[in-house]
Parts: structure tokens; sequence; C-alpha cells
């Protein structure tokens, strides 16, 4: 398990938490006009939207997109946080043409007011989630199916290692996957963490966006049974696998009190005594006094440290989760990179529906903002008068910061194409070296009354596999192997890009796997 204690002195914090700022709103924005759209036609699809859940995770994917990740790495985020993705990759002027040129601001406003609509007329437009045809989709797994993208990045990473041991110049390249704790309930992550562990892919990182709200209610875990929140299962159930194990806690704020006399009993408190639900109730408390006699009713070895502390102090504390630290996100994803032989996972604590009137509040899942309280964000933002998007002043320090990680993110885009087009020209040449891949295998079913399709699985599998252990350099071939003739060896490779993902039943009985 690791100790995330590293301390990033040199981010222009000031700077990122303005950016974070600037995508809450204009991802809130995107998500208000979907719901508002006055051209909504019968049968339209439901559009919902998930302000809430795009909120909680805007401090992890602003870590990734403006400070952490390369144009090389490869991201799958959790659904409901795509229009936060959106808007960071607005913001740093990644919406991109086929050719990988840049689109016109008009082109990049169009796309923000598209989300789940459908292009008329070739206009750039949104899923509701991630999708390949998004103009910002460059290294992103589309995420319509959850819990499916986590395990996509994984083996994709896995690939990533096949190719580079195949001749393949192959970058260096991280996967990440932000889920939702809901999400992390998905069976078929569950099948993939003992073996993305045993095959060592430390290339791999998943966070986890615990806002400990599940859909529209509070999980009351069975902590009898658990001993302890849904965050020491995860734990618990990651390391047991062989993960390591990143718990994002508190923040910068958090971490100043528990410095303080009587701070360790208000870090037990948070961490070991107070169980998600009641943090959630007291997240939704706006009176201190009433918060701080709450507390006390319940918890009585609390009374020292709450008169000790400040209101502002406290208040300020309860809301500062450790997902919403810049410093202490980007601490926490560089780490992960460190582990080169063990995936990791991090459960980042956060607050879903950070920065809105209805942070914390049940029901919030599919919650949609007021219009006042839309142009109340719209204005804090100083968007200009007419305008519902808008990127920060060319002479700003948040635009020029943007433009500077933008430009970089696009030489690697640019870079990984070239590269890719490279290697689509390496494996054409290996593949046809021994001429085109003939139309037949020739399998032989002379002496088979009824060649039925598992037999003629169980051939093709057989005779692929011992082509591709076959070496084309006969001095390596074992006493009495033969060598592949001439028909044989355009198999070799396609051969050895053959995975059996079942019991070779051809050869068995029906019976015999069950």
């Amino acid at each position: 398990m690791k100790n995330n204690s590293k301390t990033a002195t040199s981010l222009p914090l000031a700077t990122l938490n303005s950016i974070a700022k600037r995508a809450h709103y204009l991802a809130t924005q995107m998500i208000f006009q979907a719901n508002h759209r006055d051209d909504k036609q019968k049968g339209d699809p439901k559009i919902g939207g998930h302000a809430s859940a795009s909120a909680s995770a805007l401090h992890i994917l602003g870590a990734l997109h403006l400070v952490v990740k390369t144009g090389f790495d490869h991201i799958a985020n959790k659904p409901h946080a795509s229009p936060a993705d959106h808007s960071y990759n607005y913001l740093m002027d990644l919406f991109l043409k086929p050719d990988l040129s840049r689109m016109s601001q008009q082109d990049c406003d169009t796309a923000m007011m598209g989300l789940r609509k459908f292009s008329q007329n070739g206009e750039p437009v949104f899923q509701s989630y991630h999708s390949a045809y998004d103009p910002d989709h460059h290294n992103f797994f589309p995420s319509g199916t959850v819990g499916i993208p986590p395990v996509q990045a994984g083996y994709m990473a896995l690939a990533y290692r096949y190719a580079k041991e195949h001749g393949y110049e192959v970058p260096d390249a991280h996967f990440w996957a932000v889920s939702g704790d809901s999400e992390f309930r998905e069976g078929s992550m569950f099948e993939a963490t003992p073996d993305f562990a045993e095959r060592e892919i430390g290339n791999l990182t998943w966070i986890v966006d615990y806002n400990r709200q599940s859909l529209d209610g509070h999980r009351i875990t069975n902590e009898h049974i658990w001993g302890g929140t849904d965050a020491h299962r995860i734990e618990n159930t990651m390391a047991a696998n062989g993960w390591e194990v990143i718990q994002l806690r508190h923040g910068s704020k958090r971490k100043a009190l528990f410095a303080k006399p009587g701070g360790d009993v208000f870090q037990k408190f948070l961490e070991k005594e107070l169980k998600d639900y009641e943090l959630q109730a007291l997240l939704l408390v706006k009176d201190v006094k009433a918060l701080k006699a709450g507390i006390v009713k319940e918890h009585p070895n609390m009374k020292k440290f709450m008169d000790a502390v400040d209101d502002q102090e406290l208040m300020e504390a309860f809301y500062d989760f450790g997902g919403h630290d810049f410093v202490e996100v980007v601490n926490a994803l560089e780490q992960s990179k460190k582990s080169t032989r063990r995936p990791t996972i991090i459960i980042a604590h956060t607050l879903k529906g950070w920065g809105l009137r209805m942070a914390a509040a049940p029901g919030n899942h599919s919650a949609l903002l007021t219009e006042e309280e839309m142009e109340e964000l719209r204005k804090k933002q100083k968007i200009s008068d007419g305008k519902l998007f808008e990127r920060f002043q060319s002479s700003s320090e948040e635009a020029q910061f943007l433009k500077t990680r933008g430009d970089q993110l696009l030489n690697d885009i640019k870079a990984q194409h070239a590269l890719k087009k490279k290697n689509q020209d390496f494996f054409t040449k290996q593949l046809t070296q021994f001429g085109d891949i003939p139309g037949t295998l020739d399998i032989n079913t002379k002496m088979t009354s009824y060649p039925h399709t598992q037999w003629m699985l169980g051939q093709l599998t057989a005779k692929l596999t011992r082509i591709s252990n076959t070496s084309l350099d006969e001095s390596k071939l074992s006493k009495g192997q033969k060598a592949l003739p001439p028909s044989e060896k355009p198999w070799k490779i396609p051969g050895e890009l053959l995975m059996s993902m079942a019991p070779d039943v051809g050869t068995s009985s029906p019976h015999s796997h069950r």
C-alpha cells in the first residue's frame, strides 16, 4: 500500500482552480442547454443530465487534462462526467477535425450546444456519453456501457506491451480509468481485477470517484461484516488482489486542522467513526452551532476539538475532500505511475454536486439547476452578455496556460497518428512478406464422416497454434520439428495474433468443460 506524501510545490494553483471553475460552469451549462432545447422533437431521447456527477469528478479530470497525462495516454471516464471532459478540451482548443486541425470557434460553440443532439447537416455534436464520433474523442474509450471502459483500458495496456515485444515502436503511454463508486461494483471490473495484477500491468491506474452517493440514494454499508465503509471494502479487495492502493481522503485545509492539538481526534472521526450517510447529512447543515452541537451529542469525544476550532475553519474542512485538492490529486496520479509492475487504484473522496446548491442533497443524481442558479454561475465567470460558452481572454494567465498545454497535447496527438501510420505500414509489410493470405488453411476432411463446427474449430486452432509456434529460423527448430512449407508461412503472423477464448471442445467431450 502506498502513502501519498509527495508535495507538488510547483503547481500554479490559482490558475488551475480558476480553470476548473470555468470548466465546472461550461459542463453545467452544456447539461442545462441540452435539457432546455427549443428544437426538441416528439420521440427525441430523454436527456436527464448529471451535473452533480460531473462536478464530483471535476478536479480528478482537471489534474489529468491540465497536468498529468500526455497526448499518448488513454482515458476511460465514467459516463456521467463526460461534459466535464468536453469542457476541459474546449478550453484547451482540442476539438479537432479529421485532419487534426482545430475547429473554428463557431463550430466549437455549436458542439457545446449539441450535447445529445443529432447532427443534421454535418455540424459537430456530442453524444450523451463519450463516443468515437465526438470532436475530442482522441484516446478516449467510448463509455456508454458502465464498467467496460476500465477493463478495456487494462487490456489495451497489455496490447501495447505485446506490440512493443513484437517489434513495433510503442509510446510510453499510461492508461487511466475514472469510475463512479457505483460503477465500481460492475462484475466486469471485478473479473478483470486479478488478471491485471497477475499480468503486472503497471501502467494502469483506476480512479474511483468516491462521492458516497449511489444513484439517488446513500449506500448504508454493513460495517459489521465489512469492517468499515465502502472505501475500506474497495481498499481491502484491491490490495488482496495485488493492486497498489491510494486513499485520497483529505485536502490541505483538513490536514492543517489535523496538525493542531486534538486534530488526531478529528481525523479519526472522519476516517473511522463517521458513517458515509452521516457525512452526507452533516454537509447539508448550514448552521455551524447546530452542526457542532449535533456532532458532540453523537460523538462526545469530539467536544474538546469542537470548542477549540474556528467555525469557518470547521465548515471549510468538512467540504475539503482530497479529490478536490489539485495538489493531492496530482500527487496521487503521479505516484501511481511509479509502480511499474503493479496496477494502482486511487480512491478519491469527493463531493457529489461540488460547487452547486444540490451538493450532497439526496436525489441530486439527475437533478437540474434552476435558470436562476445557472445565470448566477454565468455571471460569476464573467461570461460576455449574449454568450453561453466562452474561453478566457487571450491575455489572461489562464488562457496562456491553456494554450501551452493544448499545443503540447496536440503535438503529442499528431505524433501518435504519425506513429500509428508507421506501425500500420510495418505490419502490412510483415504480414505480406510471404505473399497474400491464402484463401484456405487446407484442413483435410476426408477421414471424417461428418465434420461439425466444433471439430472444425479444433482443427483450425490446432493448425494455427502449430504454425505460430514454429520458428522461421530452421536452426531453432527442435528435433523432429518440421519447417513451415511456403503455403503455411503467410499464416505465421495471423497465428501469433490468434487468442483462443474457449476450451478445446473440438477434441474433447462436450461435457468435459462444464
